[in-house]
């Protein structure tokens, strides 16, 4: 389950940074004075630009979420309380 979890989160990632390069393409306006071979170069960059704060942003999500994890023995304590039997015999079920 962790497995393909993972791979379908890689996954999804991988399509927002996609659709952020491209929305970060299309919305680029190139001034008066740009050479019109620069254009789609420097929309690239742009796209770039927004993918890398994309990305900035989901780590920072991530990071803030990482702060409200458990240590390992406060999970088992969790547990314990939650169920009123040791975290081992709960696979045991």
């Amino acid at each position: 389950m962790a497995n393909t979890l993972q791979q379908i989160s890689a996954s999804i990632g991988t399509a927002i940074l996609v659709t952020l390069v491209a929305m970060g393409t299309n919305r680029f306006v190139p001034d008066a004075d740009t050479s019109p071979e620069l254009v789609g170069s420097l929309a690239q960059v742009v796209g770039f630009e927004w993918a890398f704060m994309g990305s900035t942003v989901l780590a920072f999500a991530a990071f803030i979420l990482a702060l409200f994890l458990h240590p390992p023995k406060k999970e088992k304590e969790i547990v314990r309380q939650i169920h009123g039997k040791d975290a081992r015999s709960l696979g045991q079920n």
